[in-house]
């Protein structure tokens, strides 16, 4: 209805309706849903509705009348605000902070004009709008990212994700260590150099296990590969890519961690050379024993003879056996061997045997025929020689030749009953000289001279060291 239709029937309606437009203007300014005040050109609060009080907390009376910078937390933001209104710009959902009552601190979005007199600024109608909830759920958001990011770089393991078309979005510290060179944002699918199979067959990066995950929306698990670095070094690896999605249940990207297997690979391994070198000596053990049996027994007058020759030199050899395993087969220092072969003897001696020369390190094959050998000079010396009295003496010394190449045993009894040499050459003569020159490539020289039996043992010490 256009203004020449409105019927002029008197004054009073028109000053009812214009009340009623007023008080509809005043309702939609009070009752607002949104935050709303009004600021004078100076800066001053002039009005504020419902909504803008309780957002901050304040009664009208406590907030009309007081300048607007008083209730932001940031001086050169509200700086800003007045600035651009002043020269007539409007703000679209300008980012600010406001104080309330209590002290908290609200986000809020200010949608504000100017009404300008003159080229002056009146006033500014502000829509505050309250965003302190989303900013709240932003910043937890952010903060658990971090901390998910925190959490992943921590990893020993290596982590990566990629989005879902298979680029890297992430990749932690231990990627980079693993792949022995830093991985480029946006490359495809994998972070190391090559990839070749447990078989050592290259393996495509699309057909790696993470572009599988990708391709086939699904957790790869149970695979195996071979990482290549940029130096050629190779780490073996199990890789867990699973895929991520959105609430919608749509693929993002996927997460993928590799975690290096080198030891457990390198444990296996020496798991496998150690069966093999249990059996292998398993068996030449009990050929020993075989062979210590029979020779025993073809050079004993009836058993009460053989037992206690072939108890001894069985445990000769568990000494020997129980040495190399506290070391794990690997060395055996020639002191502690002969202290351990010559202790029984020596303790019955009482101070009368001596032990002494410098370090060495034996392999175990020598260990184990100087074992032999020394607990047959042990055995004749205790039931024949210089320990079958209470006067007699032993030493057992060593010394290397100066050019450290030959290892000089010698094993020198007296005091004890005199010597007669033996008609026969017996069996334990010949077990000591084939440990001896046998095994070992020496010179064993034996001796029965009056004052008692001397032994010298000449050995190459590179028959006898660990890796000779």
């Amino acid at each position: 209805m256009s203004v020449e239709q409105i019927p002029l029937t008197g004054p009073r309606p028109v000053e009812e309706e214009l009340r009623r437009r007023i008080q509809d203007v005043e309702d939609f300014f009070e009752n607002g849903a949104i935050g709303l005040h009004i600021v004078s050109g100076d800066g001053i609060i002039l009005r504020a509705n419902k909504a803008e009080l309780d957002l901050l907390g304040y009664t009208a009376e406590e907030y009309v009348g007081r300048h607007i910078a008083e209730f932001h937390a940031d001086a050169p933001v509200i700086g800003d605000i007045l600035h651009r209104l002043s020269c007539g710009q409007k703000l679209e959902r300008y980012p600010a902070r406001l104080r309330a009552k209590n002290g908290a601190i609200k986000h809020v979005l200010i949608t504000s004009n100017c009404r300008l007199e003159h080229g002056r600024m009146v006033n500014t109608r502000c829509f505050t709008m309250d965003v302190t909830e989303l900013r709240q759920a932003e910043h937890a958001q952010r903060e658990s990212e971090r901390q998910m990011r925190d959490l992943l770089e921590a990893l020993p393991a290596a982590v990566y994700t990629t989005d879902a078309s298979g680029r890297i979005t992430f990749y932690n510290k231990a990627a980079v260590d693993m792949a022995g060179c830093t991985p480029r944002v946006g490359q495809e699918w994998c972070v190391t150099w090559r990839l070749y199979t447990p078989d050592g067959v290259p393996l495509p990066h699309d057909e790696c296990p993470m572009a599988i995950a990708l391709k086939e929306n699904r957790p790869v698990r149970g695979a195996e590969a071979i990482a290549e670095r940029p130096d050629g070094t190779r780490v073996p690896f199990i890789p867990y890519p699973t895929p991520l999605h959105d609430a919608n249940g749509t693929l993002v990207g996927a997460i993928n961690m590799l975690v290096d297997i080198t030891d457990r690979k390198q444990a296996e391994n020496r798991q496998k050379v150690l069966i093999d070198e249990l059996n292998h000596r398993v068996k030449n053990t009990l050929a020993t024993v075989q062979s210590l049996a029979a020779q025993t027994a073809r050079h004993s007058d009836n058993l009460s003879d053989f037992f206690p020759k072939f108890q001894s030199r069985l445990l000769a050899v568990a000494r020997a056996h129980d040495l190399l395993t506290k070391r794990h087969w690997e060395q055996v220092p020639l002191g502690p061997l002969a202290t351990e072969v010559l202790s029984p003897v020596a303790n019955a001696a009482s101070g009368r045997v001596t032990i002494d020369g410098p370090w060495l390190d034996l392999s175990p094959r020598a260990a184990l025929s100087l074992t032999m050998t020394l607990n047959e000079l042990a055995t004749n010396a205790t039931k024949y020689g210089s320990l079958s009295s209470d006067q007699g003496a032993l030493s057992v010394l060593w010394q290397l030749s100066e050019d450290a190449k030959t290892l000089i045993i010698q094993w020198r009894e007296s005091g004890g009953p005199s010597v007669t040499p033996p008609t026969r050459r017996g069996f334990g003569t010949r077990l000591m000289q084939r440990c001896i020159e046998s095994d070992l490539g020496g010179v064993f020289d034996l001796a029965f001279e009056p004052g008692g039996v001397c032994c010298q043992m000449t050995l190459p010490v590179s028959r006898c060291a660990p890796h000779g």
